[in-house]
């Protein structure tokens, strides 16, 4: 694990395991880079638990702006417990505004028992 920070910049940088852990949401990546201003953040190799919902899943990265909008790419997600692919849902992209409950997905597929329907 790793962290740096560039003051200069306004940046912060983590590598490694690096975990944002908030209410209801747990997200465990490797690498993280954040604006110490705006506090926008990108998080990479992201795997993700909303246990609230019971929602989980994976992206490549997910992307938060600094009004708290969502930009998940080359994501999935599912409600099954773990090692349960009953059902799931994979995006290459899934735009969330921070004040909307519905979002956004580009060239969704939902696939039951690992098959596209």
């Amino acid at each position: 694990r790793e962290a740096s920070l560039d003051q200069a910049a306004g940046e912060g940088l983590m590598t490694g395991q690096v975990q944002v852990i908030e209410p209801n949401l747990l997200l465990d990546g490797q690498r993280a880079r954040v604006d110490l201003d705006s506090r926008a953040a990108r998080l990479e190799g992201v795997e993700f638990l909303m246990p609230a919902i019971g929602l989980r899943g994976a992206a490549a990265t997910i992307v938060q702006d600094a009004d708290g909008n969502l930009v998940i790419s080359d994501g999935s997600f599912t409600r099954c417990e773990p090692g349960n692919r009953n059902w799931g849902i994979e995006v290459a992209s899934l735009e969330m505004s921070a004040d909307d409950v519905f979002g956004t997905a580009r060239s969704a597929v939902v696939k039951v028992r690992g098959v596209p329907i």
